[in-house]
Order: structure tokens, then sequence, then C-alpha cells
């Protein structure tokens, strides 16, 4: 299911190739570190409990395709449309791929470490894993634009990542005999929710939604209401009849010398 969900969020991302460069490498980044890990984990448990080790391969084997096949690919195709549409990243984005591929198998390595040897981590290490939406909600509110994901796909990502921690902490007879931890999953599980809420605001209504406006730097609304003066102008400057409710007639484009209409105010701009 994540892998299909991943296959169609790539080729959504293609078909939008100007978009692209507004998701977030680091929340791809992060998800494809995850699957890794969660491959290895399958891996070892595997050779620990023979009586699953062909259902456990098979399922490290969808894990390596989900981390290696798809989601490298969609990091890379993201990589190429920041490259395009983002100058300000500079001249270094062609080393960003191999940094990338360094930091992914050092976290991947101390995750490992804190996961076996660290137990005392482990909340704080599931909540930075669970943490993949965070950069992309913070690079659409800085930006300002909205991010081409679709939200079959945010739902259903954040629902399916759910499942194994919510397995490993909250049964008691999982397969690596790990006490319940429920309190755990208490915590990741509103943390996931909380990150797929604003980002389903982002990408539904506008990427700064969830701050407050006094908070947010003053833009110009090209679709304000105008003033009596302004609408004074119109009208005087106008040829033949308009009609003063919608001023139909009252205005021209300036880019096509068209007609335009003056309600509703989204089908038009004030400049």
């Amino acid at each position: 299911m994540q892998v299909w969900l991943t296959v169609r969020q790539a080729a959504h991302t293609r078909r939008h190739p100007t978009e692209a460069g507004q998701v977030s490498l680091l929340s791809l980044g992060l998800m494809a570190g995850v699957d890794a890990f969660l491959c290895l984990l399958h891996l070892t448990t595997a050779l620990v409990v023979p009586q699953m080790a062909v259902s456990l391969s098979a399922a490290a084997l969808v894990q390596f395709i989900s981390c290696s096949v798809v989601g490298i690919h969609h990091i890379m195709d993201t990589q190429r449309a920041q490259r395009h549409s983002f100058r300000r990243w500079g001249p270094s984005l062609d080393l960003a791929l191999p940094s990338l591929c360094v930091l992914f198998f050092s976290l991947l390595g101390l995750g490992a470490y804190i996961g076996g040897r660290q137990r005392g981590f482990a909340a704080p290490v599931l909540l930075v894993a669970h943490s993949f939406w965070a950069p992309q909600i913070i690079l659409s509110a800085v930006t300002d634009i909205r991010a081409p994901l679709l939200p079959s796909y945010v739902v259903g990502t954040s629902l399916l990542r759910l499942l194994i921690p919510a397995y490993f902490c909250c049964c008691p007879h999982n397969v690596l005999w790990l006490p319940q931890r429920p309190a755990i999953f208490e915590a990741v599980a509103p943390w996931v929710l909380l990150q797929t809420i604003i980002l389903m605001g982002q990408v539904t209504y506008r990427p700064r939604c969830f701050i407050p406006s006094l908070l947010q730097p003053r833009a110009y609304n090209y679709h304000r209401q105008a003033s009596a003066k302004e609408m004074k102008l119109l009208l005087d400057g106008s040829e033949g009849e308009a009609d003063v409710e919608t001023g139909h007639g009252a205005m021209e484009c300036v880019i096509c010398m068209s007609g335009a209409p003056w309600a509703p105010a989204s089908a038009r701009m004030i400049t």
C-alpha cells in the first residue's frame, strides 16, 4: 500500500515539474531512512524468529523496494526540480544527492545503535522518526506556496506509518518480545495527527493557514475590495454603460484588453 501511494505521488509530481521543487527533500529522506531501518529490522527478526522467516523476508523486500527504488527515485526527481526552480540553494546542489546518501546511512546506523543499545531513548527516536511532515510544513510556510501533495498520499502515509509503532508498543505478544509501552504510542500518534491536519490545511487552503494573521508578513491582496475613489475612476473612464453593481463593462484587462468582471472578487485582480 505504501509503495502504491508513493508511486502515485511520484507520478503526480512528474506531471507538475514546476511545483515539484516545493516538496521537502528532508521529509522524503526521513521517510526513506525509516523504510531502510524497517528493512533491516525485518531481516534481523527473520533470523531471530525462523518460524516467520518467509513472511518477514517478504516484508523486508517490500521495504527495500519502497526505500531503494521508489523512495530514492522520488528524491532524485525532486532534487532535479529544485535545481531548476530554486537557484538560491546555490551551485552545490549537484552534491546534494551524495551528501544525502552519506547522511542517510549515518542516521540509519545511529538509529540501529540507539534502538539496540539505548532503550531509554526509544520515545525521542520514535518522535523524530515520525516527524516526517514537519520539514514539509516549514518549507510551505516559509515560501507561502502549496506543496503538490495528494491528500490520499498524506493521509495514507500517516496512517500506515503508525501501524508498526502501534504493534510494538501496544501488542503484548509481539515477535521481538518487547514490553508494552502504550505511553510512547500515545505521544507519537497525536504528533503525527497534528502534522497531518496542518499539512492538509496547507494543501487545501493556504500554506500559512495555521499562523495567526498578526504574525504573518504583510502581503498585498490582489483580490481586495476597491475603494470608492477607485470605483469612481473606473466608472468615469469606462466607455458606454456599465453595471454599477457588478462592474461589467467598466473594466478592461491590461493584458488582453477584454472586459473584466468586477464580481466575484476571485475573478479579477487589482494591482
